[in-house]
C-alpha cells in the first residue's frame, strides 16, 4: 500500500494503471468518469482539482487535511473501463477507498456534497 501525494487530477492511461491505484493507495480516491463533449463534467473539474490538490479540511478551522486522490477517465479514449464499472452517465464519480467503492453519484454535484461524501467515509 502507498500514500498519494498531493498532485491534481491524474488521467487514466490505463485499466492496468487504475487497478494498482485503486488496489496500492491508501487515501479515498475519487475516480472521474468525464468525455471532453460533457458540459456537466466541465462543471465538476475545478472543484476535483482543488480536493487533489488540497486534500479534504477535517475541521472548521482547515488546518488539517485528508488527501485524497482523483482519477480522471476520459470514456472516449477508454469506453472498456467505463463499462467494466457500469458507468453509464456522465459525469459519474466512484468513490473508492481500501479496494473497494463506498460511494458513487451520477450528473453534476457541488464541492459540499462531494466533501461531504469523501467525509462520510472517515467515519
Amino acid at each position: 500500500m502507498t500514500t498519494a501525494q498531493a498532485q491534481g487530477v491524474v488521467e487514466i492511461e490505463s485499466k492496468e494503471q487504475l487497478d494498482r491505484d485503486i488496489n496500492t493507495l491508501v487515501v479515498p480516491i475519487i475516480v472521474f468518469f468525464t468525455a471532453p463533449s460533457c458540459h456537466a463534467c466541465h462543471q465538476l473539474e475545478p472543484f476535483l482539482d482543488r480536493i487533489a490538490k488540497k486534500g479534504v479540511p477535517l475541521n472548521e478551522t482547515q488546518t488539517s487535511f485528508l488527501t485524497v486522490a482523483v482519477r480522471k477517465i476520459n470514456v472516449e479514449q477508454f469506453p472498456q473501463i467505463a463499462s467494466v464499472h457500469g458507468v453509464r452517465s456522465l459525469p459519474t464519480c466512484l468513490f473508492v477507498y481500501q479496494g473497494g467503492i463506498f460511494s458513487s453519484h451520477v450528473g453534476t454535484m457541488n464541492e459540499s456534497k462531494l466533501l461531504e461524501i469523501i467525509k462520510s467515509r472517515r467515519q
